[in-house]
């Protein structure tokens, strides 16, 4: 009798044995498939991020070229046409600069970042 269980356990084991070995190979492969999905958009959204950060990169040097030459355009224009010193003019220009520094330097303090944790803080 104790042979009988015995091959009566085999079989159903080796049922059992085969059965979970092709359900853990399909979950694995579902695993699999699903896991470099995710990685692929991962990278997608990674990359189009870096490419609108490095396209305002790029304009962000543009208009600080730009604002640059029509500043020293500015300076010229009052030191040329309107005749006033130049010592005026770069002191204007400086302390106009540092206004606007000031400006933005506030902007950038009231920014608050994306907290992972679950809160975000408006600013």
């Amino acid at each position: 009798m104790a042979k009988k269980k015995e091959g009566e356990g085999g079989i159903l084991e080796t049922i059992k044995s085969v059965f979970s070995s092709i359900l853990i190979n399909n979950v694995k492969e579902r695993a699999k498939e699903i896991i470099e999905h995710f990685v692929q958009e991962a990278q997608h959204i990674i990359y189009q991020t870096e490419k609108k950060v490095i396209d305002n990169f790029m304009a962000a040097a543009i208009m600080l070229l730009g604002a640059i030459v029509l500043i020293f355009g500015v300076m010229f224009f009052l030191t040329d046409f309107v005749g006033v010193s130049r010592y005026w003019v770069y002191m204007g220009a400086g302390i106009i600069l540092i206004i606007v520094a000031f400006i933005f330097k506030g902007k950038i303090d009231k920014t608050k970042y994306y907290d992972f944790g679950g809160e975000q803080e408006n600013g």
